[in-house]
C-alpha cells in the first residue's frame, strides 16, 4: 500500500502481484456466478498494464498478447575512471588510450574528453525489416502442452481434434495459477491482444503483416477480424492493438489495467 504522497515507482514484483490479485478476484466473482447457476461457465483472459516503459502481462487460457518490436540496445559508456584501452567501433585504438600509469594522466584537454572516454553511439532507430512478431502470453491448452514435451509439432498442433481444449480458465475453483511477464516498451513496438479466434483461423506470418503495413490501429484491427473471417470465423475474435508512440514516463498512478 502506497502511503498518501508517496509518489514511488511499485517494483515489478508488486505491480505483478496486484495484477495477479486482480485477475484472482475476477475468478473468484466467475466462480461464484458459476456455482449459483450451476453452469460451466468460464473465459479465458489476457491483460497487460503499462507503466513506466514497461509492459506488465497476465494471462490464463489461451488468449493471447502479440509484440511487434524491433531488438533495441542501449548504448555502451565507458566509466571515466577505466584503466583500460578505450576504442571506437572500428578496430583503430584512439591516440591517448594506453594503460594510465599515473591517476593524473586520465586528464584530458576538453577537445579530446568525449573522443577519448564515449564507446558507441546513439541508439539508430531500427529499420521495418529489423521488426518480427513474437508471442509474450503461454496458451494453457492442450496442445501446446504436448508440443512442448515433444509430442506433437507445431504443425500437427493446428489440426489437432482437441486444439481447442484449455486446462485454465477462469471459473476454476480459486485459487488459479496466472502466468506473468514483463516486457520494456520503446517507441514503435506494437501490442496486439487477441482472443483464439483470431490466431487459430490465420497464421502468425499473416497477423505480422498485418501490423507491418496497417499503421492505424483500428484499422489493423478491423483487418485482423476480416482476415479471420474469410478464414472461417469459427470463434468468437476480439482484437485489440496499442502502439508505443514515445518513451513512457512512469505515471503518478500507473493502476490502468487493459483487457481483451
Amino acid at each position: 500500500v502506497m502511503a498518501a504522497g508517496d509518489r514511488s515507482v511499485p517494483t515489478n514484483e508488486a505491480i505483478l502481484q496486484g495484477m495477479t490479485r486482480a485477475v484472482q478476484s475476477a475468478n473468484e466473482r466467475i466462480y461464484k456466478a458459476r456455482d449459483n447457476r450451476q453452469n460451466d461457465m468460464g473465459t479465458t483472459l489476457v491483460a497487460v498494464l503499462i507503466a513506466g516503459g514497461k509492459a506488465y502481462v497476465s494471462n490464463v487460457g489461451d488468449s493471447r498478447l502479440y509484440m511487434y518490436s524491433a531488438p533495441h540496445q542501449e548504448p555502451q559508456r565507458s566509466p571515466l575512471d577505466s584503466t583500460r584501452p578505450l576504442q571506437m567501433s572500428t578496430t583503430a585504438t584512439l591516440p591517448g588510450t594506453g594503460p594510465l600509469a599515473q591517476p593524473q594522466q586520465a586528464q584530458a584537454e576538453p577537445s579530446q574528453t568525449t573522443d577519448e572516454l564515449t564507446i558507441g553511439t546513439d541508439e539508430l532507430e531500427p529499420s521495418a525489416a529489423d521488426y518480427s512478431l513474437s508471442q509474450v502470453s503461454v496458451d494453457h491448452s492442450l496442445v501446446h502442452r504436448l508440443v512442448e514435451l515433444g509430442q506433437l509439432d507445431a504443425e500437427e498442433a493446428k489440426v489437432h481434434p482437441h486444439r481447442n481444449f484449455i486446462y485454465r480458465s477462469l471459473g476454476g475453483p480459486p485459487p488459479i495459477e496466472v502466468d506473468t511477464f514483463v516486457r520494456s516498451l520503446h517507441p514503435g513496438d506494437r501490442l496486439l491482444l487477441c482472443s483464439d479466434g483470431l490466431n487459430s483461423m490465420i497464421e502468425d506470418e499473416e497477423i505480422e503483416q498485418v501490423l507491418a503495413t496497417e499503421k492505424d490501429p483500428h484499422a489493423a484491427c478491423e483487418r485482423l477480424i476480416e482476415l479471420a473471417n474469410e478464414a472461417g470465423g469459427h470463434d468468437n475474435i476480439t482484437t485489440l492493438i496499442i502502439d508505443v508512440l514515445d518513451y513512457l514516463p512512469s505515471p503518478e498512478h500507473p493502476f490502468a489495467l487493459i483487457n481483451a
